[in-house]
């Protein structure tokens, strides 16, 4: 299970991987993202419900940077880096804040799009800098 919230009336819904049905819960987040996380690990499926923008300092190339469940967005766990380096060496930043994506529900991430994830190893030991680690494609 995980959730999606409905952007427009800040409901959360539940969310059925196996049979894609939603229905109105007040389940703990975080038990959700700790559910995600396993489901994550048997079938290998991470799902992202946004993307922000990034540009490198030194290249000028710019591309997506897709989120990860539980990175940033309201039910976030942890946050994304302004920071990265790029795959030049150069420094990318997140730009165009006003073009950022942010999708109704959690979609898979494809094969060869960048994405942050979620650091799950300093989550289960509530680090308090955990943050999102980039992962270029």
């Amino acid at each position: 299970m995980s959730y999606a919230r409905n952007r427009r009336k800040k409901i959360r819904f539940k969310v059925d991987f196996e049979f894609g049905k939603a229905e109105l819960c007040e389940d703990d987040y975080n038990t959700e993202i700790n559910r995600y996380i396993e489901i994550n690990k048997q079938t290998g499926i991470t799902l992202v419900h946004g993307a922000f923008n990034y540009e490198c300092e030194e290249c000028g190339k710019n591309w997506k940077m897709w989120l990860e469940l539980g990175v940033e967005g309201e039910n976030k766990v942890m946050p994304c880096p302004f920071i990265i380096r790029c795959k030049c060496g150069g420094n990318a930043v997140h730009t165009n804040w006003q073009e950022d994506i942010y999708l109704p529900h959690e979609m898979p991430l494809g094969e060869n799009m960048s994405y942050f994830k979620l650091d799950k190893r300093r989550l289960k030991s509530h680090d308090e800098n955990a943050c999102g680690i980039p992962v270029l494609r």
